[in-house]
């Protein structure tokens, strides 16, 4: 009994040997903080400057933005009326101009048919004629009696009637065939003029805008390209330094075989810190760059008197 009682003792000892080692080895998984990488690394004075230089010109920009958002609200309106006024008249023009192309492609087939139109007037005047002769010669008979005359001046009016309607008849047929002919060039050409219309609404829109940031650009001054300069600067630097520590992150993981690495500090997660070597690794891939002098402000232009 106290035999078994002692081999139970040592499993127990045992065991616990073995959970105080898992516990205290750690897993291979690396933390770092990105923030104290940044701050460590040389290129950070210069991205202080940057943000410093950033900060002055866009508090000196400040009144300049306000009183041009004030002058833009009034611009924009002319800006639509220009453009709507361009965009009507040369939608005009080249609706006048597909017409003509449709026009002068169809000619022939246009001429044909007004031959055609124009020979059934022929022969339908001549019908009326000949018969309305037929009639007056009736009627001019001294023994035609008053009634008949009447009569025969009702039946030339019936036949002009007719002549009319026949005419119109044959006019709206004729119509009819033009349009089906040109019906297809039509809606092509409608198409065309849609395009058109969108491809010229955005020319003019663009116009519009290039002439506003022209006019945003001289009242700003250079403070506003200093702004635009400084801020790709910074977006560079930053970037640059993003593919640095992601790099060195990288490298420190492969050589310590670390099989993931957490940016910021996890609740209850072990790991192994990094980040001096972090830091180490990126400010020996290059030497800092050299600092920029601090851009001062344009002073703001007198107002009009």
């Amino acid at each position: 009994m106290s035999k078994n009682k002692g081999f139970s003792i040592l499993l127990l000892v045992l065991f616990m040997l073995s959970l105080g080692g898992c516990f205290s080895s750690k897993p291979p998984i690396g933390v770092f903080d990105k923030e104290k990488a940044l701050k460590e690394s040389k290129e950070y004075a210069s991205l202080t400057a940057l943000k410093d230089d950033i900060a002055k010109l866009n508090a000196s920009l400040s009144d300049k933005r306000m009183a041009v958002a004030e002058q833009l609200q009034t611009m924009e309106q002319e800006a639509n009326d220009r453009m709507q006024g361009a965009w009507s008249a040369q939608m005009r023009e080249r609706q006048n101009q597909l017409n003509d192309q449709i026009m002068s492609k169809n000619k022939g087939f246009i001429d044909s048919k007004n031959e055609e139109m124009g020979k059934y007037v022929d022969s339908v005047e001549a019908d009326f004629m000949a018969k309305a002769k037929v009639l007056e010669d009736e009627a001019r008979q001294p023994a035609t009696a008053s009634e008949r005359v009447i009569a025969i001046n009702k039946e030339i009016t019936a036949l002009e009637n007719e002549a009319k309607g026949k005419l119109a008849v044959k006019k709206a047929e004729i119509q009819k065939e033009i349009d089906a002919k040109m019906s297809e060039d039509g809606q092509a050409a409608g198409q065309e003029l849609d395009t058109f219309g969108e491809r010229l609404r955005e020319d003019l829109m663009k116009a519009e805008q290039e002439k506003g940031r022209q006019y945003v650009e001289n009242l700003l001054g250079d403070d506003q390209k200093n702004l635009n300069v400084k801020q790709k600067e910074l977006d560079d630097l930053l970037k640059k330094l993003e593919d640095k520590i992601t790099a060195a992150v990288e490298k420190i993981a492969k050589d310590k075989k670390l099989t993931t690495v957490l940016s910021v500090y996890t609740v209850n997660v072990q790991g192994t810190d990094i980040t001096a070597d972090v830091v180490k690794e990126i400010n020996n891939s290059t030497a800092a760059p050299a600092a920029k002098p601090a851009v001062v402000p344009a002073a703001a232009p007198a107002p009009a008197k």
